[in-house]
């Protein structure tokens, strides 16, 4: 079963009481052949007060920048968000683009545990 579109914070533990599957979260891209990020199927943590459910962490193959993060706000705890940008061997590019990064026009915030949310 394939869901379309993001998932809510809280609605996970539903999800898998209902259809008694594990459940994979994953952000994708155009520009990558594969998934950018993924939880494993073992992912149990969820955040009910968030408006999105965490996606994983960085896929194989991809590595993920943030651009655009408040040092001040990292360096009082918070955790670091910003502007996605990818790139590796999966990451394909175009004429005219950068040739190492393409940005996803995303912003997401990292969690202390690696999970990446989308903001």
């Amino acid at each position: 079963m394939v869901w379309a579109g993001p998932l809510d914070g809280g609605d996970q533990t539903e999800f898998r009481t209902a259809l008694s599957v594990p459940l994979i979260n994953c952000f994708t891209h155009v520009s990558v052949a594969g998934p950018v990020l993924a939880s494993h199927p073992f992912d149990l943590q969820e955040w009910p007060i968030a408006k999105f459910a965490h996606v994983g962490a960085p896929s194989v193959n991809v590595e993920v920048k943030l651009s655009g993060v408040k040092d001040n706000e990292v360096e009082q705890g918070k955790d670091p968000m910003g502007m996605m940008a990818v790139r590796g061997p999966s990451v394909g590019t175009t004429e005219g683009m950068d040739e190492d990064w393409v940005a996803t026009g995303r912003v997401f915030r990292v969690q202390a545990n690696g999970a990446f949310q989308e903001v």
